[in-house]
Order: structure tokens, then sequence, then C-alpha cells
């Protein structure tokens, strides 16, 4: 008997450390105005037009047809910020080199996939969204452990666009620590997929704990930014079920993916089409 009352008081604080571990934000008051937008994906690009993801025509175009974008923020060797998804830089340049190991003069000589587009910086991006009244989502791309670096230049730079909406996310949740530390009024989100079925060179447990969302007592996050593929995860569910965080879907690929994924009461980060005939399901 004693034994079967220690194994269950075992389970049962396990169970409430890990209700804790995955625990969010209720409620920020301006989230509601981020969950109007449906957020074009590196911005509104088109290979076959020559827009590459991430330039400056993207988020131009985005501007453009009303979305709000997602976009992703380096630090140069330099520490200036460089709109660009991956750290190594030779799929969308063909230069086999990390963002960090280069200075922005070095990256101002490089061009994306091909076209005459630059890799913008960060400062570039802000004002189109902010005169256009439309929002950012912020990936925080952290890399040698520069997450509190990154962070804080980020928000120095986005202090000089105050009318501008904006979100912060990391799939790194000491940088989202860091952002929480740094200014508790930005609205923070969680990035995370299935790290067990894609482990994108992560070690366990660390692929389970970011899966499971189990860091998010680090980020205390308002929404999750959770793979479109996974999205059923059971702690994502739990996490909105119990503590009322948004979910973001990414990235949505297909009208019928972004018709499912708006009837949840997702937020879509999309590509490749246009969801702007997808208005009458939200």
């Amino acid at each position: 008997m004693v034994v079967f009352l220690t194994i269950l008081i075992v389970l049962v604080v396990l169970i409430l450390l890990f209700l804790l571990s995955i625990g969010g934000r209720w409620n920020h008051p301006k989230l509601r105005h981020l969950k109007q937008f449906d957020y074009a994906h590196r911005g509104l690009h088109d290979r076959n037009q020559g827009i590459p993801e991430n330039s400056l025509t993207a988020f131009q175009e985005a501007a453009a047809h009303g979305f709000g974008a997602e976009l992703d923020v380096h630090l140069t060797k330099d520490g200036h910020l460089v709109v660009v998804h991956d750290e190594n830089l030779s799929r969308m340049t063909g230069v086999d080199a990390n963002v960090c190991d280069l200075t922005a003069a070095e990256i101002e000589q490089l061009t994306l996939l091909n076209t005459p587009e630059p890799i913008p910086y960060f400062e570039e991006i802000l004002p189109i969204f902010e005169h256009a009244g439309l929002p950012l989502v912020i990936e925080l791309k952290t890399f040698r452990g520069n997450h509190k670096t990154l962070a804080r230049s980020v928000l120095d730079t986005l202090a000089n666009y105050p009318e501008l909406d904006f979100c912060i996310e990391s799939f790194d949740p000491r940088a989202m620590f860091a952002v929480r530390r740094m200014d508790k009024s930005i609205v923070r989100g969680q990035l995370s997929s299935n790290f067990t079925r894609e482990p994108e060179h992560l070690h366990f447990p660390l692929t389970f704990l970011l899966k499971h969302l189990m860091l998010n007592f680090l980020s205390r996050p308002d929404f999750i930014a959770y793979k479109y593929k996974y999205r059923k995860c059971p702690s994502v569910r739990l996490c909105k079920w119990l503590y009322g965080v948004q979910e973001f879907d990414w990235t949505i690929r297909t009208k019928p993916q972004a018709t499912k994924a708006l009837r949840e009461g997702s937020v879509i980060i999309f590509e490749g089409f246009d969801p702007n005939t997808l208005t009458n399901v939200k």
C-alpha cells in the first residue's frame, strides 16, 4: 500500500510539473488585433516571378495585398540585423558562409537566388508595415549563444517604430525568456514542431522537451506557433485549453489547409497561394 501511494504521489507531482511547464500567458490585449490578419511566410514571395523569400520586394508585395508578414532576423558579425532564414547562406546566395561570420558590408555584396535582390536589413522592412498599418511576426534566429544580444538588438530597433504592430517568436526558449525579461508588454510566441520526427540536428531530450512545449516556463508565451502537420500534439491542445494560448499554424500551403486552420480558430502563416478568398470563414 505504501509503495502504491508513493507511486501515485510521484505521478501526480510529475503531471502537475508538466502542466506548469507548458503554461502560457492569458489574453494579451495586443493579441486580439494580431489575430485579425493572415501572415505571408517570409513575405509574399514567388520564385517563378523572381521574388525571393525574405526579400524587400516580397515584403512590399505582402503589404500591398493587405497581409501581415512573418520574417526571420539574424545578427551579423558586426552587430547588424539582417532578414534571411538560414544561418548558412549557401541555399539563398550560393556562398557557403554563416551570417554571424560576415560583416554587414560583406553581406551587402550578396544577392538572393541569382536575382538583383539583396539581403535586406531589418530596419528596411519595418517602415513598410508601420506605414501600411499591418503587423509582423518576427522570428529570432539564434546561433552560437547570441540569444540575449539578438533579442536586445531587435527590441532596440523596434523602439524606433512606435506605431508598428508586431509579435516576436523563436524556436529558442532562451531568446523568448530574454524578450520576456526585457519587455513584458511584447506579445511572445513559442515556435515548435514534432522534433522527434524531424530532429533538426537537435538531440534527445531537447527534442522531446521542445516538441511537448515543456520549456514554456521560460517564455510564458501568448501564442504557440506549431507546424501545421503536427498541430494535433496533445501538449498544444492542453496549452490552449488550460491557458487560453492562441495557436498560429505554419506553414499553410493550400486553401483546404487554410480553411481548416481558420475554422479551428488558428492564425495562419501561409505560402504559395492567396488566402484573401478565405476571409469569410474567420
